[in-house]
């Protein structure tokens, strides 16, 4: 009974038990049940990410279309808060590839001659609904993902 017991044991059979699957299998399972999230997470802050940067394209984008036609009725009298829409900018040369953002950015002047840009824009699944700005643009990078929320 040993001698057959030894032979059984020693046969060279090719493959994997059925409990090599097994664990193999569960740990697929744990490593996606890791990254999925991670990955969905990643996608999510991207798209945050674009609205914050398009944002600040279009306030880049004000100011050289400001600088380069001040004579522009638009912005004649920049006190009023002036409107200037994405399409706008893109269609004057100043933005590329607004296709998927709508929006205005709009300047104000203050008594003290401080100049304050607000941004409302939207991507149809985030929006963001300012960022301010003074002359040197320090303040642009105050803007992070927090400040872009889900559009309803």
């Amino acid at each position: 009974m040993l001698k057959k017991f030894r032979q059984l044991m020693n046969k060279d059979e090719k493959g994997f038990t059925l409990v090599e699957l097994l664990a193999v299998i569960v740990i697929l399972g744990i490593i996606a049940a890791i990254a999925i999230p991670s990955i969905a997470n990643v996608v999510e802050n991207g798209k945050k990410d674009s609205v914050l940067r398009t944002a600040e394209q279009a306030v880049e984008s004000y100011r050289l279309m400001y600088t380069a036609e001040p004579s522009n009725e638009v912005f004649t009298d920049a006190t009023n808060g002036m409107d200037v829409s994405l399409s706008e900018l893109s269609s004057n040369g100043y933005l590329e590839n607004t296709n998927d953002f709508s929006g205005t950015v709009t300047s104000s002047k203050d008594d003290a001659g401080k100049v304050t840009y607000n941004v409302n824009i939207t991507n149809g699944e985030y929006k963001l609904n300012t960022i301010d700005g003074d002359n040197s643009g320090e303040d642009m990078d105050s803007a992070t993902r927090e400040h872009v929320d889900e559009d309803n």
